[in-house]
């Protein structure tokens, strides 16, 4: 799935991702605000072509 296919959690888990892979040291504070940091058309433009399935969610 592409990330327009993604739920409202898994877009939120993804922004902590594009945060943790773009930014050094992020604190726990930046990844509990992730979804407010993280606008939904970064994450579009970034994982442009990228397909993800069910289990890159999973904990």
């Amino acid at each position: 799935m592409t990330t327009y296919q993604l739920n409202e959690d898994q877009m939120t888990i993804l922004k902590g991702m594009y945060l943790c892979e773009t930014q050094e040291n992020v604190s726990y504070g930046e990844l509990a605000e992730a979804d407010t940091l993280v606008s939904d058309s970064t994450i579009h433009s970034y994982y442009e072509g990228t397909c993800f399935v069910e289990d890159d969610f999973g904990c």
